[in-house]
């Protein structure tokens, strides 16, 4: 008799190591372990928040949660939180968003190997990141050659009331226009990531 209440009991403790239950309450996150309450066969009790390694968050209250009791423990839970009803949906095979399922904002792994970020429910479409260092060297020289054009402009009208300087300056603003700047953004562009 006694093994079979000791085999009933070890099937009761298995079948309740792993449950799913709901965030009833999650209102503080501020001790060392994330703890919310969470509710599961109509009883209720706190559970710790275990999240991947590298994410952050606080459940809200009706979020579904994988419960595993600790040890067969009923008093030491730890719950994996999610919430199914509001995920990010029509996602293709492979293709990943990471955010707030509140705000809507998030990071979009697309199956294009790009990354898409979305803010204030702004979608970015063709407006992409830029290369901060080699658009700055662009306009530098763009800049530079602008402020040599308008020197040599300069040097060309006034020299104009002055017979004898005009061959200089007229030499001057004909090198000028005979350099071109080959100015051009588009290596600054980063084709993987784009924003609102």
């Amino acid at each position: 008799m006694s093994d079979d209440r000791e085999t009933k009991e070890l099937k009761s403790m298995v079948q309740n190591s792993v449950t799913i239950s709901r965030v009833t309450n999650s209102d503080t996150d501020a001790d060392l372990d994330s703890v919310f309450q969470i509710t599961q066969n109509g009883q209720t009790a706190d559970s710790m928040c275990l999240m991947p390694y590298g994410l952050s968050a606080n459940a809200p209250r009706g979020s579904m949660a994988i419960t595993f009791s600790n040890n067969g423990s009923s008093d030491s839970k730890v719950s994996i939180p999610g919430f199914p009803e509001n995920r990010f949906r029509d996602l293709k095979e492979w293709e990943v968003k990471v955010g707030n399922f509140k705000t809507k904002a998030h990071v979009f792994f697309n199956d294009d190997g790009e990354m898409v970020l979305k803010l204030d429910n702004v979608t970015a479409s063709d407006n992409y990141m830029v290369r901060y260092n080699e658009l700055k060297a662009e306009t530098d020289q763009l800049r530079l050659d602008f402020n040599a054009f308008v020197s040599a402009f300069n040097l060309h009208t006034h020299a104009i009331g002055v017979i004898a300087t005009v061959p200089a300056a007229l030499a001057v603003v004909a090198a000028m226009q005979a350099q071109t700047t080959d100015f051009d953004i588009a290596d600054c562009k980063i084709e993987k990531i784009r924003v609102p």
